[in-house]
């Protein structure tokens, strides 16, 4: 006999063995144990959720002629021998995909017309059903809104945005969850014991369970392909990551390591040796960020760092979570264009060598900065004199313009001047304070410095990562420095505006402002072409208005 994939096999026949959609079981069996049967239901979720398996254990229940007491179909009937073996005659399963016509939705609604040839329900399951053309959805919507009594419509689609409004009106919709992480590990160990497999460490259910993505199909696909590469019923690291292309745990650790370090030669080594294993970018990418999020969760996790990260837990202290949540935002963003350029190995290389020499980078830009806007107090104090010294004859005018200078130079180091230096030495901080404002203008006269910063109801969780014991001590670091004023002369508060404060005091983020300012800036656009006069003049040729402008930024 041959062989049979796990997802097939495994495949649930009653209700009671589907993982991981309880909510949705419970609402069948009590619809069909208080006889409240619809006549159309909608399954939605994402690929191997089991919105086609659910659908055919309640067909089968709603057609079984010996169910349970706890509504289960017994499996033996003819009813559900006949629709196990395809060829029951009052289940009509259809592939949207490939039957998307108006010609395939007339034969359907003629097929639904007849009674069952016995029991008291025609099922028909319709999968991909968002793949049906407008006229053909046109066409069943009459027979969807007052179907035969004996018909039960059960759709399933994983893009339900895509159905019209009026398909969706006529239905019972139920979303289907994805696969959470410890459900999915507890399902891989139970398949894995049933099938005689062992793995050869605990944490590859991990790997697996995250290659699964919430689908518990894609996750057996994948068991499937590791088990027939194995030898001696056991899965190791090597033989998980080989059979399925992937780069092992201990690698793209290392090469994390590596890259935080700023250790080149080691990168290099590591790197090399991943792409000469033939690994695809996209799955270099995602054990990357994979990796990497999970080093930011467990940051405070001693035993974890030391462990997975040892060369790193040397310099554990001298690294802030937010440099970490800098670098992965950064790779995030960079990644997701580099798996779509024209040559992705070599600009692969090129972002992880800009993220391994990032301090680098922003120690330059740091001192740049620092040469152009930062005098300290002491420095004007000490040109007040040297200018005081040498115009002997009228000291006054001499004071005189150097508190004019002085005063200068205090009125550049303002909000907007600390936010470009912030973004200069760590960009992740300077985003996180463009999501609030300034409350009221700062007080700063060069010896002293009073701010309130805000945020709004809706940046609430920029302003619980602030006011962080850790974070907020930081900032004011960087407060200190830019304005070059001692620690008892700050007076910093940060304050969380709820939406009547907000609304009172008209306060608006800076992102916030920005966005107003290109809603503007587009506006304004549009009514520049509107009134241009070669548009004027079209107009009265073709005496015709225009309907609408679009701005493409």
């Amino acid at each position: 006999m041959s062989y049979q994939v796990l997802a097939r096999r495994l495949r649930p026949s009653k209700f009671k063995e589907v993982v991981g959609q309880d909510h949705i079981v419970r609402s069948l069996k009590n619809a069909i144990s208080r006889n409240i049967i619809g006549h159309a239901y909608l399954f939605t979720g994402t690929r191997g959720t089991g919105k086609t398996t659910i659908a055919r254990i309640f067909a089968k229940s709603l057609r079984c002629e010996n169910l349970s007491t706890d509504i289960e179909p017994c499996n033996e009937c003819t009813s559900c021998l006949e629709l196990k073996g395809s060829s029951s005659l009052d289940v009509i399963e259809i592939d949207g995909a490939s039957h998307n016509g108006v010609d395939d939705v007339r034969e359907l609604i003629e097929r639904v017309q007849f009674l069952p040839t016995k029991g008291q329900y025609k099922v028909v399951i319709l999968d991909e059903v968002h793949m049906l053309s407008n006229n053909a959805f046109n066409a069943l919507l009459k027979t969807l809104e007052e179907p035969p009594k004996h018909v039960v419509f059960i759709f399933a689609t994983t893009e339900p945005e895509k159905l019209l409004p009026t398909v969706i009106s006529r239905c019972q919709r139920f979303d289907f969850k994805n696969a959470i992480s410890l459900t999915l590990k507890e399902y891989i160990k139970d398949v894995l014991e049933k099938e005689g497999y062992k793995l050869e460490n605990e944490s590859l259910v991990n790997t697996i369970s995250e290659l699964g993505d919430g689908s518990y199909r894609d996750t057996l696909s994948n068991l499937d392909q590791a088990m027939a590469f194995s030898e001696n019923n056991l899965i190791t690291e090597e033989s998980l990551t080989t059979s399925l292309g992937l780069v092992s745990t201990t690698s793209i650790r290392e090469l994390i390591e590596n890259i935080l370090l700023g250790n080149e030669p080691g990168f290099k080594k590591i790197i090399n040796n991943i792409l000469e294993s033939n690994v695809l970018i996209e799955n270099i990418s995602k054990s990357y960020l994979r990796e990497l999020f999970q080093l930011i969760e467990s940051i405070d996790d001693k035993e974890f760092v030391k462990s997975c990260y040892p060369n790193f837990y040397k310099q554990w202290d001298s690294y802030s979570t937010a440099e970490l949540i800098w670098v992965y935002e950064h790779s995030a963003k960079e990644l997701e264009w580099i798996l779509d350029s024209l040559f992705p190995v070599q600009a692969l290389m090129i972002h992880f060598k800009k993220v391994l020499m990032r301090r680098e980078y922003f120690s330059s830009t740091q001192k740049k900065t620092k040469e152009i806007i930062e005098p300290t107090k002491s420095e004007i104090e000490n040109e007040v004199e040297e200018l005081a010294e040498e115009a002997t004859e009228d000291k006054e005018e001499a004071v005189a313009v150097v508190e004019k200078t002085k005063e200068e130079v205090i009125h550049n180091k303002d909000w907007e001047g600390f936010l470009k230096f912030l973004n200069s030495v760590s960009p992740a901080s300077a985003s996180n304070l463009e999501q609030g404002n300034l409350v009221r203008p700062i007080s700063y006269d060069g010896s002293s410095l009073t701010l309130e910063l805000g945020f709004g109801p809706a940046e609430k969780v920029f302003y619980d990562y602030i006011s962080e014991v850790q974070t907020k001590e930081r900032l004011k670091e960087k407060l200190l420095s830019f304005f070059a004023i001692d620690l008892e002369n700050l007076n910093f508060h940060i304050t969380l505006l709820d939406g009547k404060s907000k609304e009172e005091k008209n306060f608006m983020s800076l992102a916030e402002i920005d966005r107003k300012k290109l809603e503007d800036e587009r506006a304004q656009k549009k009514e520049d072409l509107l009134n241009h006069p070669m548009l004027k003049e079209a107009e009265s040729l073709f005496q015709t208005k225009i309907d609408k402008i679009v701005i493409d930024d």
